[in-house]
C-alpha cells in the first residue's frame, strides 16, 4: 500500500506563501478549488508512475496536461470560477458557519 503526503505537495507548493495553503488552494475550510484539484492529481500521478506497467508508462509519455489546458477541455471560465465562489460564499452564510466566532 502507498500513501501519499498530499498536506506536504501542498505546503511545498509555489501558489502556497509561508507553505500555509489557503484560498490559493480552497474554497473553503475543506474543498479545493480547480488549482487545488490540479496539484493533487498531478502529485497522485507522480506517485504512481513509477508503479504503472512499462506499456502503459511508454505510450503516455509526455501527455500530462497543463493546468490551462485541463481548464480548456472542461470549458472553465472566469464565468464559471465566479458562479463557484457565488455559491461556496451563499453555503457558508447559513449555520453552521454562521455560528461559529470568526464568521
Amino acid at each position: 500500500m502507498r500513501l501519499l503526503d498530499a498536506e506536504r505537495a501542498f505546503q511545498q507548493s509555489e501558489l502556497t506563501p509561508h507553505s500555509l495553503p489557503g484560498e490559493e488552494l480552497f474554497l473553503d475550510h475543506a474543498h479545493m478549488n480547480f488549482e487545488g484539484n490540479y496539484l493533487l492529481a498531478i502529485t497522485m500521478l507522480r506517485e504512481i508512475e513509477d508503479v504503472i506497467p512499462a506499456r502503459i508508462r511508454r505510450h503516455a509519455s509526455g501527455l500530462v496536461p497543463t493546468e490551462e489546458q485541463i481548464a480548456d477541455e472542461l470549458v472553465l471560465t472566469g464565468v464559471d470560477r465566479w458562479w463557484i465562489a457565488a455559491a461556496v460564499f451563499g453555503i457558508m452564510q447559513r449555520q453552521p458557519f454562521t455560528g461559529q466566532l470568526d464568521h
